[in-house]
């Protein structure tokens, strides 16, 4: 769910507007889209907000609404790089180019008096960024996870050529960010935020200030960010720790020097190395984000970043194929290079079809770029990603190995994507103490992993293990979650082992 969207009905309902938030699935009929939209009656006002590569349901939501007869406002980042593509298509009477945040109180106010495109402003209350509200569903997702995502700021003060992000940027008065965690943890009990902004993790300062301001409400809680390397620092590190982060993540995309000013990063290669090494030094985790088939990027490129993982081992890796976005440097590179497909258009995008893909797996599709040799990306994908594999594998069965040959009953327990790794591992071998393994993430595990015949390990057993294995390393989460639920939910008084491998490679 988009957040400008939970800012935007937060100013709706308080100038007295009824709202519902509604997310269209891919698949969903034109019928199905008039239902959603009419589910609590004739809405005055229906307003969407989309990227480019949300624009097939975006355009043909708009259509079910004229159908119906009713008003349309567009949004968000397509919109705001593309207004002509709206306007042409006829299908939305208001188009906001920019930021809605500002101008949004004008629209709800003289909405049947306005047409065509409206250019955004940023809002004067800042606070207006911070405060939202929330669909029954993000409710649910809420309460059941109890994290929420969040933002300090709005844009990025960075130029990279790849990112659509607005250069118009500007931070949040940290008072109404910490004003409204308050809140949340009130209504949700919470107890870990993600922060989706790079920039908070910018300034040293900034992180004391807000860990000082959450001391002073007598509140905790585990954290996840995003920083760049060239931004990172061993001042910035140990007020990390303090602070409770527990997942971050690096900005790297390239280790290649060609390809990081082609991206116009603007990074030292060798701070690369150096975030690695602080990470190892405070035990925090490294994340990296990599991005393979960029133009110009050849064998010599992807080898350096193959090196660049063998060399640091990160934590976790995510990587992507690249593809342009209107309104970035390189979709104008791409255009001007005729590098663009002759059947391109925006319905479907470079490659991408939405209505059999989920909306946020964009980034894992292959584009369909004219000159790049998308066999030698595949090629380096496999190889970085079975090296993490590879080198993960190995320290966990060496780990196992030890637990399962002192004799004591052990099963596994943990969620989602590392834990589903390690339960792969193990599942190549056979385990004299081995009782099963505990998803608790809901059954994730054997929806996509069917082939595996793993034991599922039932509290109610008789066998009771003497060892649990978790997938978290031993930080505030897995002392306020993961060791509070065993001890008090299931009454565990055994040993309590991790696998996880942040902090035990130290990048020399």
């Amino acid at each position: 769910m988009s957040y400008s969207a939970s800012c935007l009905s937060h100013i709706a309902a308080e100038k007295g507007w009824a709202y519902e938030l509604i997310f269209i699935e891919n698949s969903a009929t034109d019928d199905e889209i008039k239902e959603q939209l009419m589910i609590n009656g004739r809405p005055d006002l229906v307003a969407i907000t989309f990227k480019t590569y949300e624009r097939t349901m975006a355009f043909k939501s708009a259509s079910a609404a004229k159908e119906l007869q009713l008003i349309v406002v567009a949004g968000g980042v397509h919109p705001t790089t593309c207004p002509d593509d709206l306007l042409n298509s006829g299908l939305f009477n208001i188009i906001v180019s920019g930021d809605g945040l500002g101008v949004f109180e004008e629209i709800l106010d003289s909405y049947k008096h306005l047409n065509g495109i409206i250019y955004g402003k940023n809002h004067k209350d800042r606070t207006k960024y911070v405060k939202r509200v929330f669909s029954k569903s993000q409710k649910k997702i809420i309460k059941e996870s109890r994290s929420i995502l969040m933002l300090t700021s709005k844009g990025c003060p960075y130029s990279c050529s790849y990112c659509s992000s607005n250069k118009n940027f500007f931070t949040f008065p940290l008072e109404a960010v910490v004003d409204e965690i308050v809140s949340l943890k009130s209504q949700y009990n919470i107890n870990h935020i993600i922060f989706a902004d790079e920039t908070f993790s910018f300034s040293a300062h900034k992180i004391k200030s807000f860990r000082k301001m959450l001391q002073s409400r007598n509140l905790s809680f585990s954290f996840s960010l995003q920083t760049r390397a060239d931004c990172f620092s061993e001042e910035i590190a140990e007020e990390m720790v303090k602070l409770g982060v527990e997942h971050l993540s690096f900005g790297i995309e390239s280790a290649s020097p060609k390809m990081l000013d082609f991206l116009n990063k603007n990074m030292p290669i060798e701070c690369l190395y150096k975030s690695k090494s602080i990470c190892s030094k405070f035990n925090l985790p490294f994340y990296v984000n990599l991005i393979l088939a960029i133009p110009t990027q050849n064998v010599e490129d992807y080898e350096m970043t193959l090196k660049f993982v063998k060399d640091t081992k990160p934590d976790k890796i995510n990587a992507c194929y690249f593809i342009p976005f209107p309104g970035t440097p390189l979709f104008d590179y791409c255009l001007e290079n005729d590098l663009l497909p002759r059947d391109y258009n925006l319905d479907n995008y470079l490659g991408y079809d939405p209505v059999k893909s989920p909306v946020n797996d964009v980034m894992s599709q292959k584009g369909t770029l004219i000159g790049v040799d998308y066999n030698l990306a595949s090629h380096y994908m496999d190889e970085i990603m079975k090296y993490d594999f590879l080198w993960k594998r190995d320290f966990v069965l060496n780990k196992l190995n030890e637990i399962d040959s002192q004799g004591k009953k052990w099963i596994i327990y943990g969620a989602y994507d590392y834990f589903y790794r390690v339960l792969e591992m193990i599942s190549s071998k056979h385990w004299e103490n081995f009782l099963g393994y505990q998803d608790v993430s809901g059954g994730f595990f054997e929806a996509r992993h069917q082939g595996l015949t793993l034991p599922r390990y039932d509290w109610n057993s008789l066998q009771k293990p003497k060892i649990v294995i978790t997938t978290t390393h031993k930080n505030k989460y897995f002392t306020d979650v993961i060791e509070a639920t065993l001890r008090n939910d299931y009454g565990f008084y055994g040993t309590i082992e991790s696998v996880a491998t942040i902090g035990i490679n130290a990048c020399k």
